[in-house]
């Protein structure tokens, strides 16, 4: 018998969970049942943190599991069934990782069946793949007595960083002017071409941007693409670790824009961020300048800045009353440009 998660191999997005879901699947062969809640729980956490990320969704640095499903739950990102699969899972997860108590083969098999139907919502929902969720079978230890040996390392390990920005050229995105986004995917044969910003390498990037943005209505622009690997001591790293350089050189992220991966930052220096990780520094040498571009207001926001320039004519003060995603800042700050004000 195949893994029950064979499912999750078909794609290289989720082909993380499948190597890791079918090592739980051998831990239940093998009769390791604290083992199996345990894994269970980390996958399902990384599940959630990635479902986040889809909405774009903003966590803090110290989420913890809870923290991110009660997000999720705010948010009303995800239906009760699945939500509900996540907490089924966290609770008796918790207990095997941080207490002796021992788990029952029927406390393994359930978190199993219930990572298999978390499994199925989520490439159902995010990859309109239509699994039939009455297919679970219970692991068997003759299903794996090859596999033990020979199962390889995750695909996930072998990641591309990627950056990226938003093509601004209809004027309608001017709040995403001067940010850059560092993304991470994971890439196929490393066989073929490895250089960086390689053809090959741009497009698993550009299949990542595409599953990752195609909901924002937002076009995008890949701009780099290079392999995350420190040949110093065969490390794999990620995208976090870039996160941390240009955090802790003073690079803010994009006030107006959700998630963690967007940085007020030019592309030279995030560049030079990835180049810093493989070099194993913790932050840049120098900052590159940020060339200067042209912020093209759109329309409702170039009207904001107008009505308030004739309104400081007579007074000193101008409420605006806008929604979210607006671009307050941005069109503060053009204001404040235009008006050569000291003070605001």
């Amino acid at each position: 018998m195949e893994s029950n998660f064979e499912f999750l191999n078909h794609d290289i997005l989720t082909r993380q969970y499948y190597t890791r879901a079918t090592q739980a699947e051998i831990s239940y062969a093998v009769g390791i049942y604290p083992g199996v809640l345990t894994a269970v729980r980390a996958i399902a956490e990384n599940m959630a943190r990635d479902v986040a990320d889809q909405k774009f969704i903003k966590l803090g640095k110290r989420a913890t599991f809870n923290d991110v499903l009660r997000r999720l739950k705010q948010k009303a990102c995800i239906d009760e069934y699945a939500l509900q699969l996540f907490y089924d899972i966290k609770n008796p997860g918790n207990v095997a990782a941080h207490t002796l108590e021992d788990s029952s083969q029927k406390d393994a098999l359930r978190a199993l069946k219930q990572l298999f139907a978390l499994m199925v919502w989520f490439v159902g929902t995010f990859y309109d793949e239509k699994i039939d969720i009455t297919s679970f079978k219970e692991p068997a230890e003759t299903d794996f007595m090859y596999h033990t040996t020979t199962i390889q390392p995750s695909n996930a390990e072998k990641n591309l960083i990627y950056i990226q920005t938003a093509d601004n050229s209809s004027g309608k995105f001017a709040v995403y002017a001067n940010s850059q986004k560092i993304g991470k995917t994971g890439v196929g044969d490393l066989a073929e071409d490895n250089s960086d910003n390689s053809p090959y390498l741009r497009s698993w990037a550009e299949k990542r941007i595409d599953q990752y943005m195609k909901t924002s209505g937002v076009p995008a622009n890949l701009e780099w693409a290079e392999l995350a690997y420190r040949q110093s001591d065969g490390w794999w790293f990620s995208d976090h670790d870039v996160y941390r350089v240009l955090e802790r050189s003073g690079i803010k992220h994009s006030q107006d824009l959700a998630g963690n991966e967007w940085f007020e930052t030019n592309l030279e220096t995030a560049k030079s961020a990835i180049k810093a990780v493989k070099e194993g520094k913790d932050s840049l040498d120098k900052v590159i300048p940020q060339t200067e571009i042209k912020v093209v207001l759109r329309p409702e926001q170039r009207e904001a800045v107008d009505k308030t320039k004739d309104a400081f004519k007579s007074g000193n003060k101008m409420l605006w009353n806008a929604k979210m995603r607006f671009g307050k800042t941005l069109s503060a700050l053009e204001l404040v440009k235009e008006k050569t004000l000291k003070k605001f």
